[in-house]
C-alpha cells in the first residue's frame, strides 16, 4: 500500500505562497537595493569629482588677496561654487544638502583643524590644507518600500600644498636690452607676477620663502640682501641671506622692487649664478630643521650662452706644467703671480679673484673678442653707497656696467670694453701672451675641461659625460656652425671666443650636476665634497631660454641638462624631474613661467 504524504496541489499552493512571500520580502529588496545602490555610486562618484576640484580650486587661492581674511573668504567661496557647479542640481534626481562644508588649515601648528590627519597618515604641521565636505540626498526607488524613503551620499575632498623655497635666478646680461623696466617687452612684470603666486608672511599659511639672484659676468644675491663681509666662496662661512617669507613686505626692498631696478649689460655667468642660488637654498642648512620639508627650487632664467667664468687666477694649487700659475703667464706683469693664497680671506690682499667672459659670440677662430681682465665678483665687493648689507643693490641692479671694474689687483683702466694699460696688461689684453690657459676648475669647484680633465667621483658618484665623453658635444654651442662649429675644447685656446664659451658652457653643466646630487665645493680641502649640511633642501632646477635673438639663441641641450629634463640626453639624477622651457617671445615667457609656477604647486601637493 502507498501512503502520500500530501496532494500536488497543496505543494503548489505553498510553492506560491513561498515565491510571493519571497518577492515581497527579498527579491523586490535585493533588487531595489542594486537599482538604488547603483544610483547611489554614481551619484557618489559625481559628488567626489565636485568637492575634488573644489578643494584643488580653492587650494591655487590659498595667499591670493589683499589681507588673510580676503584670502580665506575667496578660498571658501570658490570652493563653494566649484562643488554647486559641478553637482548639478537633479542628478539622477540628488540634490545638495545646504552649502559645502569647507574647512582651512594654515597649518601654523601641530593641531589638526580639519581632522584629516587620518591617524597621522596625513601630514599637515607646515602644510596648508583645504578641506571641503558635501551631503546629497538622493530619493529611493524601491527602498521606501522597507520604509527608507531617501539615502544621503558624502563625500569629501582633500587639497594640500607644503611649503616652497624658491630661487629665481634672472640673467641681466647686455642681450637683454630692451626687455627690463616698464617698456611694453618688458618681462618684469611676468616675473613679478610668478613672484606674487607663492605666499609671503602676510597671507593665509605665508611660509613660502624665496630668494632673488641677478647675474651679468657676476651674479649678486639680491634678495635677501647679501653682506660683502662674508666669504661667499667658503660654505662654512656663507650663512646669511637664506630665503625669508617677507619678500612681499622686507621695508628694505621686496623682490618686486629689486625686480623693477634691473637694467641690461655686462656678460653671462652661469656657472656663478647657479651656484649662488644653490648656496642661498642652503644657506640655513645648518641650523634649518625644516629645510628638508619645503620643496626647494631653483629657477633659472636666461636669453643666451654662458661665457663668464670667476677664477681664481694666482692660486698656487693650480700650475701649469711650466709651473707658471694657472691662465697668466709669468711675462704678463701681472705683479702678483704665485701670492695667491686660501689661508688669507678668500677675496681681497693678493688673491687675484675675479670674473672674465670673451665677448662678442662663440665664433671659432675669433680672438679678438678675447677676455677683458679681471672683474670685480659683486659678492664680495661694494658699489656704491655701501655701508651695510644691501645698500648698494639698488645701484648695481640699476648700472649696467656695475660689474665691469677690474679687481684692484688687476689695476687696468678699460676703454670701450678693451684694457688698454696696467700691470697685467701686455699688447691685447688677455691674449695668448696674458692667458696661458683656462684653469682646471673655476673659483666654486667647477672643472672646465670635463673631457681631459674630468672631476673626481664624490663618494662613488660620477658626473655623466654622454656617449663621447665630451658633454658639451651634446649643446647647440658646439654643434653650431657659425659657433664653435663642432671642434673640440681646448683648453690652451683661452683667447678663442668658441673656446671661451664651451669653457663656461662646461661649469655651469658641472656646477648643475653638483646641485642634482648635493654636492659643495670645499675650498680649504680644494675638493668636491658631498654636502656636509644636516638639513638638505634637494632642489628642483627649471631652466627657460629667451630665444629673443636669432644671433645668440640659448642653448637648449644646455638647459634641458641642468634642468635634468626628461627630454635631457645626459640625466643626471633619478629625483624629481625639473624642466626646460623655451621661450621664443615675451608672451612665451609668460607661458613659461606660468607653467612652472603650476608645476611648483603640483609637486608641492
Amino acid at each position: 500500500m502507498l501512503v502520500r504524504s500530501g496532494s500536488k496541489r497543496s505543494q503548489s499552493g505553498q510553492a506560491i505562497v513561498m515565491l510571493t512571500i519571497m518577492t515581497a520580502f527579498v527579491l523586490i529588496p535585493v533588487v531595489g537595493l542594486a537599482i538604488d545602490g547603483s544610483r547611489g555610486y554614481l551619484i557618489r562618484l559625481k559628488l567626489s569629482a565636485a568637492v575634488d576640484g573644489g578643494a584643488l580650486a580653492a587650494g591655487r587661492l590659498m595667499g591670493t588677496g589683499a589681507t588673510q581674511a580676503i584670502q580665506q573668504a575667496n578660498t571658501i567661496a570658490t570652493a563653494k561654487l566649484f562643488v554647486k557647479a559641478n553637482f548639478p542640481a537633479g542628478f539622477f534626481g540628488a540634490s545638495l544638502q545646504g552649502d559645502p562644508n569647507i574647512c582651512l588649515d594654515p597649518g601654523t601648528d601641530t593641531s589638526d583643524v580639519c581632522g584629516v590627519s587620518n591617524g597621522g597618515a596625513v601630514q599637515t604641521y607646515h602644510v596648508r590644507t583645504v578641506s571641503v565636505g558635501a551631503t546629497a540626498k538622493m530619493p529611493a526607488m524601491f527602498m521606501g518600500i522597507l520604509g527608507i524613503p531617501t539615502i544621503n551620499v558624502a563625500s569629501t575632498g582633500l587639497a594640500q600644498r607644503r611649503d616652497v623655497r624658491v630661487v629665481l635666478a634672472v640673467d641681466r646680461s647686455g642681450s637683454m636690452s630692451g626687455y627690463f623696466g616698464t617698456s611694453s617687452n618688458s618681462i618684469i612684470p611676468m616675473a613679478q607676477a610668478f613672484v606674487d603666486n607663492f605666499s609671503g608672511g602676510t597671507d593665509f599659511g605665508g611660509r613660502d620663502q624665496l630668494g632673488l639672484v641677478v647675474f651679468g659676468g657676476s651674479g649678486i644675491v639680491a634678495y635677501p640682501a647679501r653682506n660683502i663681509a662674508n666669504d661667499f666662496t667658503d660654505y662654512r662661512s656663507y650663512k646669511d641671506s637664506p630665503p625669508d617669507n617677507q619678500f612681499k613686505t622686507n621695508p628694505k626692498g621686496t623682490i618686486d622692487h629689486y625686480l623693477g631696478k634691473i637694467t641690461s649689460g655686462s656678460n653671462t655667468g652661469t656657472a656663478e649664478a647657479l651656484y649662488l642660488a644653490y648656496m642661498t637654498l642652503r644657506a640655513d642648512a645648518a641650523t634649518n630643521a625644516d629645510l628638508a620639508t619645503k620643496l626647494n627650487v631653483i629657477v633659472l632664467f636666461t636669453d643666451g650662452i654662458p661665457n663668464g667664468l670667476t677664477v681664481f687666477a694666482n692660486d698656487k694649487n693650480l700650475t701649469q706644467a711650466t709651473n707658471q700659475n694657472f691662465m697668466l703667464k709669468a711675462g704678463s706683469g701681472c705683479v702678483d703671480l704665485g701670492k695667491g693664497s686660501y689661508t688669507t680671506p678668500e677675496v681681497g690682499g693678493t688673491n687675484m679673484i675675479g670674473w672674465l667672459a670673451q665677448e662678442g659670440g662663440n665664433v671659432y677662430g675669433d680672438t679678438d673678442s678675447s677676455p677683458q681682465g679681471l672683474g670685480k665678483p659683486m659678492m664680495a665687493y661694494a658699489y656704491s653707497g655701501y655701508s651695510g648689507a644691501g645698500d648698494d643693490i639698488d645701484s648695481y641692479l640699476s648700472n649696467a656696467g656695475a660689474d665691469d671694474a677690474m679687481i684692484p689687483q688687476w689695476n687696468d683702466t678699460k676703454t670701450v670694453g678693451k684694457t688698454t694699460t696696467g700691470p697685467c696688461a701686455s699688447g691685447t689684453p688677455m691674449s695668448s701672451g696674458t692667458i696661458a690657459a683656462f684653469p682646471k676648475y673655476d673659483l666654486f669647484g667647477n672643472y672646465i675641461d670635463l673631457k681631459n680633465n674630468p672631476p673626481p667621483s664624490v663618494n662613488g658618484l660620477s658626473m655623466p659625460m654622454g656617449s663621447t665623453g665630451k658633454i658639451y658635444e651634446q649643446g647647440t654651442l658646439w654643434s653650431t656652425s657659425t659657433q664653435c662649429n663642432s671642434h673640440d675644447f681646448v683648453n690652451t685656446s683661452p683667447n678663442d671666443a668658441c673656446m671661451g664659451g664651451l669653457a663656461a658652457w662646461q661649469a655651469a653643466a658641472h656646477q648643475a650636476w653638483k646641485i642634482w646630487n648635493q654636492v659643495i665645493w670645499d675650498n680649504q680641502a680644494q675638493a668636491n665634497i658631498i654636502d656636509p649640511g644636516p638639513n638638505l633642501s634637494t632642489p628642483v632646477i627649471f631652466t627657460i631660454g629667451f630665444s629673443h635673438d636669432a644671433s645668440d639663441l640659448p642653448d637648449m641641450k644646455l638647459l634641458q641638462i641642468i634642468a635634468n629634463d626628461p627630454a635631457s640626453a645626459v640625466p643626471f639624477s633619478k629625483r624629481i624631474n625639473g624642466q626646460a622651457f623655451l621661450a621664443s617671445t615675451t608672451g612665451a615667457v609668460q607661458d613659461a613661467f606660468n607653467q612652472i609656477s603650476a608645476e611648483i604647486l603640483r609637486l608641492s601637493r
